[in-house]
Formats: C-alpha cells, sequence, structure tokens
C-alpha cells in the first residue's frame, strides 16, 4: 500500500497546497490510523471520541489492532479527549470468541507493547439498535475506496430492503462527491454525467475504478461481478427486520437465500471477506442461526458490559437503559428489551414470571379479609447497594392476593424508612406487619416501637401494631422464598395488582437477574397473611428466633390506652 499512498501524493501536491513529502505524510498517518482518518475526514460523522468497543470493531474489520497503541490526547469536532490504557484494557477483556481473548496484547511493566489480533474471514458484530454499527461499516468502505485496497475492488453492501441499503450507498456517494477534504487530498472520485461510470445509489464505480453495489435481503446476487471481478468484501447490515422473522417460513427464506446466495457470492480465486452487523429480533433469527456455525465468528455487545458500565454512555448511559428497561417491561415486552438493547435471547416462555401472569384490578379496601405490609430496610447510598422496599398486600375473602404497594429507594435514612411505613400502615388499615430483622434492621423495629408512643397522642390506638420480625438465614434462602412464595400463585393467577408497578413488575420479569428487594418484600407480605389462605408455596425460609422474642416485647402495645 505505500507504493499507492506514494503515487497519491504524487499525483496531489499542486491541488492541496502541500509539498509531495506534506501530502504523502498525511495519508501515510491516516493509512495508519483510521480513527485520525475518521476523525479528520469525517467529523459530522464522528464528532465525538470513538468508544472503545468501536475502535475495537475497527481493528478487527480492518484487521489490523496497531493504531489502539496510538495514546494520548485526541481533538474531535465536539470535545477533547484522551484514549487511554484503560480504554485499551476494556477491547482486551470483552472481545472474547469461545472463551478466547481476539486482542493478544505483550504488556510490558504495565505498558502494551504489542497487539496481535485473531481475525476471521467471517464476522458478525451484534450491537443494540442506535449504537452507529452502520456509520462503521460505511467509514470502512470509504477508507478501501480511498486508498484502492485491490482486494476489495468491488464491494457488495446490504441490508433488510433495496431502498434501506440504497440509502447507506447514498451517504458513502455524497462524501465521496462533497467532500472538500477527500476530493483535496485523495482526488476526485465521482465521474461527470457524460463519463461512463455509473453513479447511483444501487451501484456505482468511482474514477479509480473501484465499486459498491447495493442490495436487499433476497436480492440478485448470483454471479455477481463487475470488471470480471467478483466482490472482495460483501458487508451486510441489519439484514432482517420484524416483518422478515415474524413467521417460520420467512425465517426460513431468509436463511436459504443467505446460505444459498449470499454466501457464495464472493471470489472463485483468493480472498472474499464478510462482515454483518445486526440486532437480535428473534430466537430463529438470521444471526442466531450463523452462531451454531463454526465457520463465523460472532460477537454480541449488549448496552450494558461486562464490568456493568454502559457499553457506550453516550447513546446510552446506565439510566437511560434502565428507563428503557421499564418502559418495556410496562408493556410486556422486556424479552424484547433484551434482544434488542442487552443482545441476549431471552424467551418469554423461559421466564419465572411471564408478562402473561401479570395482571391489573382495581378493589377497595373493605374488599380484604386483612391487609399486610412489609419492609426490606436498606440505608446505604451506593450507587449498587440494595434498595429499601415496601410492600402492601391484600387478601379476599376467594384468597385471592393483591399487590396493593410495591416500590423502593435508595439511600433513605431511619427517620424517611419509618415515616413510610406509618404512612402505609394509615392508607392502607394494615392488620399484619412485618420487617426484614438482621442488624440494623433489629434497632429499626425498636425504633418503630418508639415512634408508636409518640404517634398515639395523634391515633390512639391505631398507632400500636405488632410488627413480626423476619429472619433470612442467607440470601439463597430469601430466592427461595420469592420464587416459592410468588412464582405458583402468580403462574396459577391467584395474584393481581392494584396499579402499574414498573419497577417491581420488571424485576419479576427480570427474574431471577434482577434486585431481589421489591419482590422479597412483597413474599414478605404475602406469607404475613398465611392464615388466611394455603396458597403459598414452599415457606420455610419465613424467620424465627428474634421474631417470637420481639413479639413478647412489643405484645402489649395493641392493648396500650
Amino acid at each position: 500500500m505505500t507504493e499507492e499512498i506514494d503515487r497519491f501524493a504524487g499525483l496531489r501536491p499542486k491541488a492541496t497546497g502541500l509539498s509531495k513529502e506534506e501530502l504523502l505524510e498525511v495519508l501515510e498517518a491516516f493509512y495508519q490510523d483510521p480513527i485520525l482518518c475518521a476523525r479528520e475526514l469525517l467529523p459530522h460523522w464522528f464528532p465525538l471520541k470513538m468508544p472503545w468497543v468501536h475502535r475495537g470493531i475497527v481493528a478487527l474489520i480492518r484487521e489490523n489492532p496497531d493504531f489502539l497503541l496510538s495514546f494520548g490526547k485526541e481533538q474531535w469536532r465536539d470535545e477533547d479527549a484522551e484514549w487511554t490504557i484503560e480504554d485499551l484494557k476494556k477491547i482486551e477483556s470483552h472481545f472474547v470468541h469461545n472463551g478466547e481473548k481476539l486482542f493478544d496484547i505483550t504488556w510490558l511493566d504495565g505498558v502494551p507493547t504489542a497487539i496481535n489480533i485473531a481475525v476471521s474471514d467471517k464476522t458478525v458484530i451484534v450491537l443494540p439498535r442506535g449504537f452507529s454499527k452502520t456509520t462503521l461499516f460505511k467509514f470502512d468502505i470509504i477508507f478501501d475506496i480511498l486508498y484502492q485496497n485491490p482486494e476489495c475492488r468491488v464491494q457488495l453492501f446490504l441490508s433488510e430492503t433495496g431502498p434501506h441499503a440504497a440509502a447507506q450507498v447514498n451517504d458513502i456517494r455524497m462524501e465521496l462527491q462533497f467532500n472538500e477534504k477527500i476530493i483535496e487530498l485523495y482526488g476526485k472520485q465521482a465521474p461527470e454525467r457524460q463519463e461512463p461510470q455509473k453513479w447511483t445509489d444501487e451501484e456505482f464505480e468511482t474514477l479509480s475504478g473501484m465499486y459498491l453495489i447495493s442490495r436487499g435481503r433476497g436480492g440478485q446476487v448470483r454471479g455477481l461481478n463487475r470488471a470480471s471481478t467478483r466482490p472482495g468484501k460483501v458487508l451486510f447490515d441489519d439484514l432482517e427486520d420484524e416483518e422478515s422473522v415474524a413467521t417460520e417460513e420467512q425465517r426460513k427464506k431468509a436463511k436459504r437465500w443467505f446460505m444459498g446466495a449470499l454466501e457464495r457470492v464472493g471470489k472463485h480465486i483468493g480472498r472474499t471477506v464478510f462482515r454483518g452487523l445486526g440486532t437480535i429480533l428473534h430466537y430463529e433469527s438470521l444471526i442466531m442461526s450463523i452462531k451454531l456455525d463454526p465457520k463465523w465468528m460472532v460477537l454480541e455487545f449488549g448496552a450494558i458490559d461486562n464490568d456493568g458500565e454502559a457499553l457506550w454512555s453516550t447513546a446510552m448511559s446506565l439510566e437511560k437503559i434502565e428507563e428503557v428497561k421499564l418502559s418495556y417491561a410496562a408493556r410486556g415486552e422486556l424479552s424484547v428489551f433484551y434482544r434488542e438493547v442487552m443482545s441476549k435471547m431471552v424467551a418469554a416462555e423461559d421466564m419465572k414470571f411471564r408478562p402473561d401472569m401479570i395482571v391489573h384490578k382495581n378493589f377497595e379496601r373493605k374488599d380484604f379479609l386483612a391487609v399486610s405490609l412489609a419492609m426490606d430496610p436498606a440505608i446505604s447510598k451506593a450507587k449498587k447497594a440494595s434498595l429499601c422496599a415496601f410492600a402492601v398486600t391484600g387478601i379476599t375473602p376467594n384468597g385471592h392476593i393483591v399487590v396493593l404497594e410495591a416500590h423502593g429507594k435508595q439511600g433513605m435514612t431511619p427517620r424517611e424508612q419509618i415515616d413510610e411505613y406509618f404512612r402505609l400502615h394509615f392508607l392502607w388499615d394494615v392488620t399484619h406487619h412485618g420487617i426484614e430483622s438482621i442488624g440494623y434492621q433489629q434497632a429499626l423495629i425498636h425504633l418503630m416501637q418508639e415512634e408508636m408512643f409518640r404517634r398515639a397522642k395523634q391515633f390512639g390506638v391505631k398507632a400500636y401494631f405488632e410488627i413480626k420480625g423476619i429472619v433470612h438465614q442467607s440470601d439463597e434462602a430469601k430466592y427461595k422464598r420469592i420464587e416459592g412464595t410468588l412464582q405458583p400463585r402468580y403462574a396459577s393467577g391467584y395474584v393481581s395488582h392494584q396499579k402499574v408497578f414498573a419497577e417491581y413488575e420488571t424485576a419479576l420479569q427480570d427474574w431471577p437477574q434482577s434486585k431481589a428487594d421489591i419482590p422479597d418484600a412483597v413474599a414478605m407480605a404475602v406469607t404475613l397473611l398465611d392464615e388466611f389462605a394455603g396458597l403459598a408455596g414452599d415457606d420455610e425460609t419465613e424467620g424465627e428466633g428474634f421474631a417470637g422474642e420481639f413479639e413478647d416485647a412489643v405484645g402489649d402495645f395493641r392493648h396500650a390506652p
């Protein structure tokens, strides 16, 4: 490629105002560092620091990781940033296929000195929607065209429909035709109207003899060639959409076309590389079938990486991800969230709490034989700390359980927890009370006892109630109680919700990956009503020990004046 760069430099000095040596230096720098090239030639496509996951993808599809060692300050259009060793470590630990790291980095005293990369002729990257994956492919195509990569003289770009693929090709065509920096450095690419080269959204040929052809899924690709040359690079981006995966026949049709036509479109002699991008849409989708083929290397990235951090916080922060998750869950589409945002396949039938199990019905307090209130206390304000969770449940004469309240909050002070507990007690005229009682929680029950005396001046005997201390023997016991108490009742249709409890309902559908705090509070509230209906599962984890001791201490509160 050095010869080609030298030839460009020899042709361009008058047009650029740079000497041959200066132009050669620029072209060589861009060739050696594609990120620098993208930042300088296409700042409107890449206005902010390119995240580590995108750089790893560029290195993988260009089969050159050396530029990843260029650490330091970077000036992007809309921000000044820095590429760091910590960023590189993210690539090292997250680009893994079949348990093997794709980026083999040589370290010397904590400093990376060399990188080897494992590549495949057939690679697919799975990313959430909205993560600029298409932009990376368009840049890769432009890069090969500008440097006249002889292996990629003919490139084929595919998407779910012909018009969609053509729209992406049009973006590339417009840059080659009108981007002043590209024209200045690499020369004119677009033919004039009277010149023979084709120049359309469906297909174009540059003045240097580089071809780009677009097709939609199912399009004619057999025997495709230009200038007696078959495609040396085939790029496909989101070949499937919701309609194409809707029925078994459509899914089979897409797979037959992919295997029977597209995979055979390459060169008879020489190398053809296949690069794919996609989002998981169905457990029998094309991407899921490709994953089973050992000839293909498939890498999957969700919106949250393996370290629990946002994959690309600029596109979707952790807060935004949680907001989107709650929105999907509220509409009973959490499995869609996992497919399209987290790049995970979670079928509804595999959920312990399916969306159809969650029913909403409205009741009044007079409809219940008894109402229970449970709290799972917590005081830490740390980001990943437990919630202080509250749950109120009522039971009807026929044994139907209604979740009346289910919510939680991080970092509540003891005063805030006590105030909320009493608020719910009076709001629902609660008859049965419980609080998890381990360590700090035990002390909280004693604070509740003092609060009863203070509130008795205003509310009289209604301010006094017996609290059952509930002890968890272990986290495993907590999970068993949640599944044993709640899942059979939801599955049998014996539970409904007074209203939509987005956070709680998300936790149910996400179980057991979700936080247990709110489900645990609901499970505790349900077990407090067991004397009225024996509908719960295995409740052997219900606490003893401190519970009996505390009941003796506060038993007389119910009879206080």
